[in-house]
């Protein structure tokens, strides 16, 4: 046997062992990304209950080179993404120009595992962020309702102002 024919040999027998192994990887792997599936679905759960509605982004991963004006990063939030609340993943690049950027978002579990996994260890910094950012709209609301109240109140004055009194008249005497 020749020596290619033998190094080709060997190769072949380390595909086929690497391939015999795939269903258990497989099925392992599917398992724990199910595991964390439910783990995250009843942290959306308990968010739901709240109704926040206030969307949070927390970076888990930044890459910037400023020499090729490039930037990359990898989010966790809390977010509407395809008409649903929910914790969910994006994604944000650009070069050159920060106003021609591609953004991909996800619910958490439609996004790729590794995101997922790298996403975990902020979920506390997320919290931590989503009720900040609650606390700042709500300031924010209430500026506005005292605004909106005052344009009521201008409104009605114009529509239906206050009737004036007129003088009353002298009597003879």
């Amino acid at each position: 046997m020749t020596s290619d024919s033998k190094d080709l040999s060997q190769r072949i027998e380390r595909i086929q062992n690497a391939v015999r192994q795939f269903p258990t990887a497989s099925a392992s792997l599917n398992t724990a990304t199910d595991q964390l599936s439910q783990s995250i679905g009843q942290v959306d759960a308990i968010l739901k209950k709240f109704s926040l509605g206030v969307p949070t982004w927390v970076s888990f991963y930044e890459a910037v080179n400023h020499e090729a004006e490039y930037f990359y990063s990898e989010d966790i939030g809390y977010a509407k993404i395809g008409g649903k609340w929910g914790v969910a993943i994006r994604t944000t690049e650009w070069e050159r120009d920060p106003g021609d950027k591609t953004v991909e978002e996800w619910l958490f579990n439609d996004s790729p595992r590794l995101l997922r996994v790298r996403a975990v260890e902020k979920i506390p910094e997320l919290l931590e962020a989503l009720l900040e950012r609650a606390d700042e709209m709500t300031e924010k609301i209430k500026k506005k309702t005292a605004q909106v109240d005052a344009f009521a109140a201008a409104i009605n004055s114009a529509i239906a102002p206050e009737p004036k009194v007129k003088p009353a008249k002298a009597q003879k005497g």
